[in-house]
């Protein structure tokens, strides 16, 4: 990552020359363009998709394998970031890195265990994993928002 010239970008911004930095004044005015400049881009930074443990409640259970049928693979991360990203904004996608920690969460309080798939997808490497529900009531919890799991 390439760092960032604040100060010329100040001066790009202001549309001063090298010749406007000898009045201290000007210096002054490009340096508080700066700041401004570096606390914009870190409050951007900051500012990501937002991911609830309980929105991945909300869609582990519109799948059927999860807890309803028992005959049915249940989601996988893959297939559960997909559905929470369908309905976001290309700005506001999260990854199946975030995904998988609040999964991982709530397997580790037993709330949700994790199975591998039998049938193979033709690749190479690990089955994929699916997830059904354990634990209905603590489910429930983190569904309305009343309980985070901690792992």
């Amino acid at each position: 990552m390439a760092k960032i010239n604040y100060r010329k970008q100040a001066m790009i911004n202001l549309d001063l020359t090298i010749a406007d930095l000898r009045n201290p004044g000007v210096r002054d005015t490009i340096l508080i363009e700066a700041i401004r400049l570096l606390d914009l881009d870190r409050s951007s930074s900051r500012a990501s998709a937002s991911l609830r443990q309980s929105d991945i409640a909300k869609v582990l259970e519109t799948f059927a394998g999860f807890a309803q049928d028992p005959e049915q693979y249940g989601p996988t991360v893959a297939q559960i970031t997909d559905t929470v990203n369908a309905d976001r904004d290309e700005n506001d996608r999260v990854t199946r890195n975030r995904v998988a920690q609040h999964l991982a969460k709530m397997r580790s309080e037993e709330i949700i265990e994790s199975a591998p798939k039998m049938e193979g997808t033709g690749k190479r490497g690990r089955p994929e994993v699916f997830y059904f529900l354990v634990n209905e009531e603590m489910f429930n919890k983190i569904l309305n928002g009343e309980y985070i799991a901690k792992g």
